[in-house]
């Protein structure tokens, strides 16, 4: 794809959130105005801080309570925690005060999206409903490239007598080329996946790379293919790349340290990329609590293969603080029971 502030009740509600909000984000109060918070929500939310994004566009509700743009942001905020009824129901919300907004039709898209995924047969009803909110999306902005990505993918995946059909997602791929040469590329690729093409999606993946080879967004989706078809060796330069091109981001080194962990054979290296990680993490106070956590779980495996299992487990307590409902990180707590003695 990422924390209220209770003031004195003397302040009142609208107030209160807007102080809450200029408190923590330690910004002068002559700031605080709806184009202001919206902006900086937008960056909490690209950043990945979900929850601090919510904040701010609930405090522009405060001052206007009509205001659509903070009504879709909260939608996005639903989709992005994977909770389809904030999503659908924002929305909804942000539809009714400007119904001709291509984004926030894809905004309630997305929301449907999320039902489906969620599966059980109450979803098949949200299947029409998300190719339908995909279609206005388009009709209102025929450049809108989420729009023509989300319905590309639609016909890729969807049955015959739901509307999928591999030809109008060949077509929808030729469109978005025509509005987008990077995305182009991204969109043959995502065909060549479906299809499961690996090698066709690694040559679509580096044609996107190198439709702007100075862009760490190319190498990035290079990037993130290789590692998720286990190509870790191949994954590593392309890493490295991205880290050069990006440097005060803390996802390529820590994909670099994981695929030098998946090699298994230099576990210094992957060691040395992962506390990079973490230490980008801390400078810019990273929001992403999972990414954070997974560094530290990975640095524990590091650990127990060395034979470290004391440093393992300190490792993975750590990664348990970060992330208390990572269930990876206390399974493999658990496993360490039985051999190392109870430290209470």
């Amino acid at each position: 794809m990422m924390y209220p502030v209770r003031l004195s009740r003397r302040l009142g509600a609208p107030a209160a959130v807007l102080c809450a909000v200029l408190l923590a984000l330690g910004c002068p109060a002559d700031s605080a105005s709806p184009d202001s918070l919206f902006a900086r929500a937008g960056r909490a939310f690209d950043a990945g801080d979900v929850d601090g994004a919510e904040q701010l566009y609930r405090a522009m509700l405060e001052v206007d309570d009509d205001d659509h743009r903070a009504l879709n942001g909260i939608g996005l905020v639903g989709v992005a925690r994977g909770d389809h009824d904030l999503a659908i129901e924002y929305a909804r919300k942000a539809i009714r005060k400007d119904r001709k907004n291509s984004e926030y039709h894809m905004t309630l898209a997305l929301g449907y999206g999320v039902r489906l995924m969620q599966g059980g047969m109450s979803s098949m009803f949200y299947v029409g409903k998300f190719k339908k909110e995909c279609e206005t999306a388009i009709k209102l902005d025929p450049l809108n490239t989420d729009a023509h990505m989300a319905l590309l993918q639609y016909y890729a995946m969807a049955p015959g007598i739901m509307g999928g059909s591999m030809q109008k997602a060949i077509e929808t791929a030729e469109t978005v080329a025509a509005i987008d040469p990077f995305l182009g590329h991204i969109a043959d690729a995502v065909l060549a996946e479906i299809g499961e093409d690996v090698p066709g999606a690694a040559v679509s993946y580096e044609a996107a790379a190198h439709v702007d080879t100075t862009s760490a967004e190319g190498w990035g989706a290079l990037g993130m293919f290789l590692m998720r078809t286990g190509q870790y060796e191949a994954a590593i330069p392309v890493g490295k790349r991205i880290a050069r091109l990006a440097p005060e981001e803390p996802e390529a080194p820590y994909q670099i340290g994981k695929a030098y962990l998946m090699l298994g054979d230099d576990l210094d290296e992957s060691e040395r990329w992962f506390r990079l990680a973490i230490d980008l993490m801390a400078a810019e106070q990273y929001p992403d609590e999972t990414l954070h956590a997974g560094a530290h779980w990975r640095l524990g495996m590091i650990e127990e293969r060395r034979g470290d299992l004391e440093a393992a487990r300190a490792q993975w307590e750590r990664a348990l603080e970060i992330d208390t409902d990572n269930e990876q990180v206390a399974a493999a707590l658990d496993s360490l029971v039985s051999v190392l003695p109870d430290r209470r």
